[in-house]
């Protein structure tokens, strides 16, 4: 009985757990509209928005892979750490805490500045206050 329950979770991890398999699904759905394509006439402008996490999992890692491949632009949701608005419920997926100021995690900050540098060829972004307001801003 292991075995077959091994042996069907490598199947099901070869078959639906490879990046291939995600970029091939992503490109079915919607990727074949990026500049990329062959066909100039079939193309369009793709904006992914509002996609997020809590977790660095293999999906998260699938799908920052795919937009640095493709060079998608993207916005990521949410930024702000409560989950609505005067809320003491924090929202997991942002990247700011509920005081609004610090990081969230670390971990998902990197990952996303390295994926903007890559699409964009940018240096790293510093973060600098602002010229008037006095509040940080990444540039």
């Amino acid at each position: 009985m292991v075995c077959v329950l091994l042996a069907s979770a490598l199947w099901i991890y070869h078959d639906y757990g490879t990046y291939e398999v995600f970029k091939d699904e992503l490109d079915s759905k919607w990727g074949f509209l990026l500049h990329q394509h062959t066909d100039a006439a079939a193309a369009a402008p793709v904006w992914l928005g509002e996609f997020g996490t809590d977790a660095d999992s293999l999906w998260w890692r699938y799908m920052l892979r795919y937009i640095e491949e493709k060079e998608i632009d993207f916005a990521y949701w949410p930024l702000n750490g409560q989950k609505r608005a005067n809320s003491s419920e924090p929202d997991v997926y942002s990247l700011l805490n509920m005081d609004e100021s610090t990081v969230r995690d670390d971990w998902k900050v990197h990952q996303l500045q390295h994926v903007i540098n890559s699409v964009h060829g940018k240096k790293p972004h510093t973060v600098q206050p602002a010229p008037k307001s006095g509040a940080d801003v990444i540039v």
